[in-house]
């Protein structure tokens, strides 16, 4: 079974994935690596010049890691768990559209970019599950503090909240296929709020084992 954990940055995917994996003992985690992205510096120094670059290798990241998955999923166990931290459709929906519609992606560039995605997912499996955070932007970005990454210092509020406004459409757009988790008033670290994520994931599993 594939999941993916999608959600604003400093939601707590990559902790939500630490977390899932430990429970789940036949289980492989996909994380975001931000350092394997050359133009991450770069890009939050400036937008304007670095953002199509960013998206493309991280788009390609991305790709690499759902044929890894599928590649895996041949040999592997059938109540293997692959957890993956981010989803392509956060890339093109969330932060390319994002970036366009502040006119820091031109419409050249935000249109071959749309041209590549729209090829790739007509190849690429969805996951069987995607569970989005939900978070505000005061607890992202006192988690962004929190994690005290150089590149992300730049981030702004404004920045955070045109982002979970894209989120939140996609996820409204999409509700069917995606399950969202309200983080406002619960903590990753309380078994009641991780436990209504886990009861989603083994209700899919026990799914598609009867069907």
């Amino acid at each position: 079974m594939h999941i993916v954990i999608a959600g604003n940055i400093g939601a707590g995917k990559t902790t939500l994935a630490t977390i899932l994996h430990k429970y789940f003992e036949t289980s492989k985690v996909y994380y975001e690596d931000l350092t394997d992205n050359p133009y991450i510096s770069d890009f939050y120094s400036n937008m304007n010049r670095w953002g199509f670059h960013l998206q493309v290798v991280f788009l390609s990241n991305r790709i690499q890691q759902v044929s890894d998955i599928q590649q895996e999923r041949l040999t592997a166990d059938h109540n293997t768990l692959f957890i993956q931290d981010r989803s392509i459709y956060e890339d093109y929906y969330i932060f390319a559209k994002n970036l366009h519609d502040l006119k820091l992606m031109s419409d050249r560039d935000y249109g071959a970019y749309q041209k590549l995605f729209s090829n790739l997912i007509r190849v690429l499996p969805p996951a069987d599950l995607t569970i989005y955070l939900k978070s505000d932007v005061e607890q992202l970005s006192q988690n962004i503090k929190k994690r005290g990454r150089h590149f992300e210092e730049n981030i702004t509020d404004d920045y955070l909240i045109m982002l979970n406004k894209k989120y939140n459409e996609w996820a409204q757009k999409e509700q069917h296929k995606i399950f969202t988790v309200d983080t406002k008033h619960w903590s990753l670290d309380d078994p009641t709020f991780t436990n209504q994520i886990i009861q989603k994931i083994e209700s899919i599993k026990q799914r598609k084992q009867n069907g």
